[in-house]
């Protein structure tokens, strides 16, 4: 599938490239295959394995509001010399 993605997004330039690129990555990504393959060990659908999975990565992915709130901030209205 991944090639795929990659052969369709090549094909496709530009921002469309890069999304694709991008769901590519997450394709081939073995943590994710592992989380998958476990929900359906477990008795679940694929596709409720796949959301599931997916969902979980999205939000270990998150950072804590602990860690979001001590984070320093980047001014993006001052202007660069």
């Amino acid at each position: 599938m991944a090639r795929e993605l990659e052969t369709r997004g090549a094909a496709a330039g530009g921002a469309a490239q890069d999304v694709l690129e991008a769901q590519a990555m997450i394709a081939e990504d073995p943590t994710l295959h592992d989380e998958v393959d476990a929900r359906i060990g477990d008795g679940g659908t694929a596709e409720w394995a796949v959301h599931d999975a997916f969902a979980g990565s999205v939000r270990r992915s998150r950072p804590s509001a602990a860690t979001s709130a001590s984070a320093p901030r980047i001014s993006t209205t001052s202007p660069c010399a």
